[in-house]
């Protein structure tokens, strides 16, 4: 039966096939795997205080939603007159079979 030591390569004279199984390699090995996974969890976690630490609370989030410019009564006028334009040009597109995108437009000066 052939024992695997991840510290003894075959052939050498410590190798596992001679010694049996080792303690040691085992012990060293559940080491290198708890501080691995201390350092992921403590990395992980750092990030995660880091990131609760710079979001902003309830009444930041409200104070920010309030200066948006989607939550302006005259910003939203502008875009409700605008989205009037557009339906009024798509509904004339649809009502003719001229080519409306080659007209010239009223307002524009070149």
């Amino acid at each position: 039966m052939v024992n695997f030591c991840p510290l003894c390569p075959p052939g050498s004279l410590n190798s596992a096939a001679k010694q049996g199984f080792s303690y040691r390699a085992l012990m060293e090995f559940l080491r290198r795997l708890l501080l691995g996974s201390l350092m992921v969890a403590g990395t992980t976690g750092l990030g995660v205080g880091v990131w609760a630490l710079v979001t902003p609370r309830e009444p930041r989030r409200r104070e920010i939603a309030k200066e948006l410019s989607e939550t302006n009564p005259l910003r939203w006028a502008e875009r409700r007159h605008q989205n009037e334009l557009v339906m009024a040009a798509i509904k004339e597109a649809a009502e003719t079979n001229e080519n409306v995108a080659r007209r010239p437009s009223p307002g524009w000066s070149k």
